[in-house]
């Protein structure tokens, strides 16, 4: 019978709450930064920001479902969701790169079409795991206080799903410190901030991939969206991002 994911928090344990509190408020920066560049939607970037920090948040309350599911059917189900969150994020970021430096590709929807396919192809193999095991070739459950654990190890397949997305989201950070070495002053104050807190998750992804655990559980990266996304909207707020009139724009970007 197919798996009804629930969520959980009517039964949490006053013991959950202070674990799971740091991931509810990097969701809700991330859901805010969100809001505040679909608001302005009409700026060169802000659509694909907002695309941007939806897929964070996504990612971060799928790992708030999987952390309050108790058994490891529903685990893996929100497990998946993080997966397709996760892809959706260097696309977005790649995206939100190309529209802020205005360098589209010269045939969008034929380059974009081929830049997801590999990532379709991984959600394919992914809710067909159980008759192949090419995404978790072992999967298990740990007891544990205060969440169960889940657990397995990264085939191939994952492995090299995650080296495209890190080479589309380095390329997306080359385009913007490409611009970034050449901008006005201010401009590269903006700028900074939008690199630091595009790099700040991908230091959470390499300390999961290596083992490296600075919470409770085995996925560290939710749990930096806060700190990103607190960058990136000091970037907005503070210099006020994408409120740079075009005209205007291209200029500090030429220098």
């Amino acid at each position: 019978m197919p798996v009804v994911p629930r969520l959980y928090f009517g039964q949490m344990k006053f013991i959950q709450f202070p674990f799971l509190l740091p991931y509810v408020i990097s969701a809700l920066i991330s859901l805010s930064v969100a809001l505040f560049a679909w608001q302005r939607r009409t700026v060169a970037g802000a659509w694909q920001l907002a695309l941007l920090a939806t897929s964070q948040a996504a990612w971060t309350f799928g790992f708030i479902f999987e952390l309050q599911s108790e058994t490891l059917a529903t685990k893996l189900f929100w497990d998946n969701m993080q997966f397709v969150a996760a892809l959706l994020w260097p696309l977005a970021f790649l995206a939100f790169s190309k529209a802020y430096v205005d360098r589209p590709f010269k045939r969008p929807f034929r380059t974009w079409t081929l830049v997801t396919l590999p990532f379709l192809l991984f959600c394919v193999l992914m809710v067909t795991d159980q008759f192949h095991g090419l995404i978790r070739p072992s999967v298990s459950l740990i007891p544990g206080e205060p969440f169960d654990a889940l657990t397995y190890e990264f085939a191939t397949a994952v492995w090299l799903t995650i080296l495209y997305a890190y080479a589309l989201i380095f390329y997306g950070l080359f385009l913007l410190l490409a611009t970034y070495m050449r901008a006005q002053a201010l401009y590269r104050h903006q700028m900074l901030m939008v690199v630091i807190g595009s790099l700040i998750p991908l230091v959470g992804v390499l300390l999961t991939l290596v083992g490296i655990t600075v919470t409770f559980q085995r996925d560290t990266t939710p749990f930096t969206f806060a700190i990103s996304n607190l960058f990136i909207a000091w970037g907005l707020f503070h210099y006020r991002l994408f409120d740079i009139v075009p005209i205007a724009r291209d200029a500090v970007l030429m220098g």
